[in-house]
């Protein structure tokens, strides 16, 4: 047999930063507010779409019925605002809520296309804060539309796509087939089945029930869910993590279905989430690479911060002689992994805010008009190795008064661990407070707000800088306000794009624009998996995720940005797994 793999489009910069910001906009160390011509709206996703390699943002308008698309640009330091790339959903002269927004390549020809899932309203009183709150949306459906891009300046607005409704539960962005394709997995509003929408043909309306092979069945979603297309036994392949809901006792709990290729999606666990379990992230919280699960929960305004760690086979290090990975097998699948969440369990670690008697979590998001939840945004702004969070916090006593809180990953210790973390090389989190009073005194300013936030790197220089979105509620705006990353972080990083493989050079049948070039886009679930040495000579592994989750407003970025730490030597072992099967055929 002579197998064919398909080449794979790669971008890896590799590098260090030490507070390369434009000198105009370096005030103090730490985190600044910079004008970049954008001050109004709120972030409904982030892409590149004009194929420049520098990240442009999916604003919703005031009433969240309209999206547009302002492309960065480098050398005003600016976002401009691109008029013809507006998109909606009209149904009976009625412009539909839009709840969530997709980039990505749906027709395959390496230019940036963008889903957008909208809801029908139908009623709304008044919420705590004054805003527009609905009473009924309309239970089973929610509508899908893609808009395709020309990766210049416009949306082809004769030539959207509507897709079978599918039902309010937002349905999942992954490559089912492993061809480097898009397809929607969900439940069809005509038979309330799941389904699988394969958005890439030219035929419309095209979904199919589907099954799966195990000893349980699929369950049922939640909704708002935390599906996931991501590697979970080390292997390298995207595999499928679900949030489900019991319906005789609404408690959810999750079920992971392993990627075996060829072979479809095979069930592996299930496990009940603890109560109050909000919206699922994922990272490698303590760099052992393995995908650990991160959470919040709140029960009776005790809210807390929950790492489910994934167990492993751990990398062969100085330490580690026997029963571990080697440099080589980095991506073998590890057949018993394990996921726990016994508080009496080594894997498994709760964590307290930084306020606990006066302040809880916001995990609903009060801030768009849909039922949604907010994750905790993860990213590595001191690009040290170790993820750091965002969380949005509110007072008890006021829920209108809300804020920004950043938490810093910090290696356990004594004083604030138990033995058990400890002998684990387990993380704390710690409230930013150097180099964050800007951030801090920006919030002072609003009485009553609500606020959002997300990691970005902004310029594309090799650091993580913060987005915060929010709506004033004394005169009910919707504002933006950008904060640079001017930390000096002795450090070095790996940013990568892995994409899906269409026009690495000039597409047969594409217009040639000037001064641009398609070289394809970002692909959803892969995987990066890598090994780097310390400075005390310690090998350790790292595993990135990109795009992993697209529903409900994830807002992930189209690349991974990851610190090294302070390094000596060279990443030893790179690899990059995406589902692409093998091409196989007889030789003659």
């Amino acid at each position: 047999m002579f197998c064919l793999y398909t080449l794979l489009s790669l971008l890896i910069l590799i590098g260090t930063y030490s507070s390369i910001k434009p000198s105009k906009f370096v005030q103090y160390l730490g985190f600044n507010e910079v004008d970049v011509n954008l001050n109004f709206g709120s972030v409904a996703a982030f892409g590149d779409f004009n194929n420049d390699k520098m990240n442009d943002l999916f604003l919703f308008n005031q009433d969240q019925t309209s999206v547009f698309v302002h492309i960065w640009n480098h050398k005003n330091f600016e976002f401009q605002l691109l008029p013809k790339t507006e998109i909606n959903y009209t149904l009976n002269n009625i412009k539909l809520k839009i709840v969530n927004v997709i980039p990505g390549d749906f027709n395959y020809d390496g230019k940036l296309d963008v889903l957008i899932y909208c809801q029908k309203f139908q009623s709304a009183s008044t919420n705590l804060f004054g805003m527009e709150q609905i009473d009924n949306v309309n239970p089973d459906k929610t509508f899908m539309r893609i808009f395709y891009g020309n990766s210049v300046d416009a949306f082809e607005q004769s030539t959207y796509k509507d897709l079978e409704n599918s039902t309010l539960s937002q349905p999942l962005l992954f490559d089912f087939y492993g061809i480097m394709k898009p397809s929607l997995l969900g439940y069809s509003d005509l038979t309330k089945n799941l389904s699988l929408w394969n958005v890439f043909e030219a035929k419309n309306n095209s979904f199919q029930g589907i099954t799966f092979n195990g000893t349980k069945p699929l369950c049922k979603f939640s909704h708002p869910n935390s599906n996931a297309f991501i590697d979970l036994d080390g292997d390298c392949l995207a595999d499928l993590f679900f949030t489900c809901q019991d319906s005789e006792n609404s408690q959810q709990y999750m079920q992971i279905w392993l990627n075996r290729k060829e072979d479809g999606f095979v069930f592996s666990k299930e496990l009940q989430l603890p109560k109050g379990a909000g919206r699922i992230s994922f990272s490698d919280m303590d760099g052992d690479g393995t995908m650990d699960i991160v959470f919040p929960t709140c029960v009776d305004n005790i809210c807390q911060i929950n790492v489910a760690y994934n167990k492993q086979i751990p990398i062969c290090s100085i330490n580690i002689h026997s029963n571990c990975r080697k440099k080589e097998n980095l991506c073998i699948s590890d057949e018993n992994f394990e996921f726990n969440f016994d508080l009496n369990s080594e894997l498994y670690s709760v964590f307290s805010l930084p306020n606990q008697d006066t302040e809880s979590l916001v995990i609903e998001d009060e801030l768009f008009f849909d039922k949604n939840t907010i994750p905790l945004r993860i990213g590595d702004f001191n690009l040290d190795g170790f993820p750091d969070l965002i969380i949005i916090t509110k007072l008890n006593s006021n829920p209108k008064k809300q804020k920004l809180n950043l938490l810093t990953s910090i290696p356990c210790n004594s004083d604030i661990c138990n033995e058990k973390e400890i002998r684990n090389f387990r993380r704390k989190f710690e409230l930013l407070t150097v180099g964050a009073d800007k951030l801090n005194n920006y919030f002072g300013e609003f009485q009553e707000a609500l606020f959002q936030g997300a990691f970005f790197d902004l310029d594309e220089d090799g650091s993580l800088d913060l987005i915060i979105f929010y709506k004033n509620l004394k005169n009910n705006s919707f504002g933006l306000k950008f904060f640079i990353n001017n930390f000096f972080n002795d450090a070095f990083f790996l940013k990568s794009l892995v994409l899906n493989g269409v026009c690495p050079s000039w597409c047969p049948d594409g217009e040639r624009v000037p001064n641009t070039k398609p070289y394809g886009v970002n692909y959803v679930g892969s995987t990066l998996k890598f090994q780097v040495a310390g400075t005390s000579g310690e090998t350790r592994a790292r595993i990135i995720s990109q795009l992993p989750q697209t529903s409900y407003h994830s807002l992930q970025t189209p690349y991974n940005l990851f610190g090294l730490g302070r390094t000596n030597n060279y990443i030893e072992n790179l690899f990059i797994g995406v589902s692409r099967h093998q091409v196989c055929w007889p030789k003659r």
